[in-house]
C-alpha cells in the first residue's frame, strides 16, 4: 500500500487499534475526534509521544496495558540498551491482550463513536 493510500484510508478511519511503535504516527491523519487505542505491555519503552499527538490533534486516546509474552529470548531491557540492539529485544515477544478487559474498553469506546 502506497504512503498516499495509507494516508486515504487513515483519514476515514474512527477507530485505531494499534500496537505501541512508530506505525502510530499516523493518528495525525485520523478524522477528527477519532479514538485511539494504543497496546502497550511494562517492558515497553513509556513514551507519551503517541497520546500527545492524539490529544493534540482533537483524538480521544486510550493506552491499554497488555502482558508481555517472551517468545525467543531472556534478553533484559538492559541489555538491549548497553548493546544498543533493541529492535532484537523488540523482535522476540508477543502481546497477551486481557480479552474481558478489552471488551470492557470496547464497550466504553462504542459511546465515543
Amino acid at each position: 500500500m502506497s504512503f498516499l493510500e495509507q494516508i486515504n484510508l487513515i483519514s476515514q478511519t474512527k477507530l485505531l487499534i494499534g500496537i505501541h511503535g512508530p506505525s502510530l504516527t499516523n493518528i495525525a491523519f485520523l478524522p477528527p475526534e477519532a479514538v485511539v487505542i494504543e497496546l502497550i505491555t511494562s517492558r515497553s519503552p513509556f513514551y507519551t509521544v503517541y497520546d500527545q499527538i492524539a490529544i493534540k490533534s482533537g483524538h480521544y486516546y486510550y493506552r491499554f496495558l497488555c502482558d508481555w509474552v517472551e517468545t525467543a529470548t531472556n534478553e533484559t531491557i538492559f541489555e538491549c540498551l548497553k548493546n544498543k540492539e533493541c529492535n532484537k529485544e523488540n523482535e522476540n515477544y508477543s502481546f497477551k491482550v486481557d480479552i474481558t478487559k478489552f471488551s470492557f474498553v470496547a464497550d466504553q469506546v462504542k459511546e465515543l463513536l
